[in-house]
């Protein structure tokens, strides 16, 4: 009480309090005031509080955006990487298998020629 009003604005009795004319007005109003202020103050809490929910939405929403393109960037040239790779592996087993058939064929030509000049040394 002696915070909203003036010690001459008012007295006590027995069992009473006793006001002056606009002390009741006074409290009333200072209530009023004290309690829109409250209101006012959750209100802008309330406020700042969607904006930033919504801007920390945008945030994530950006991130998970920019690191999935991140991913796929990475993801693209591992794939070239390994498409390259498998280039190379199948590159190698065919000059394998190139030369492997060549080494046969080298074999049949000299078992050929062989042939040949045992054939050709019997009929002397």
């Amino acid at each position: 009480m002696q915070a909203l009003l003036q010690p001459a604005q008012w007295t006590t009795g027995r069992t009473k309090i006793f006001l002056k004319d606009a002390a009741l007005d006074t409290m009333i109003s200072t209530f009023k005031r004290h309690h829109a202020r409250l209101i006012c103050a959750w209100w802008k809490m309330a406020r700042q509080r969607r904006l930033y929910l919504r801007f920390k939405r945008a945030i994530t929403v950006t991130q998970r955006l920019a690191r999935g393109r991140i991913m796929r960037r990475k993801f693209q040239m591992v794939a070239k990487q390994i498409t390259v790779l498998q280039a190379n592996v199948r590159r190698r087993l065919a000059v394998k298998r190139f030369k492997k058939i060549l080494r046969i064929r080298a074999g049949a030509v000299s078992k050929i020629q062989a042939t040949a000049r045992m054939a050709a040394a019997r009929k002397r």
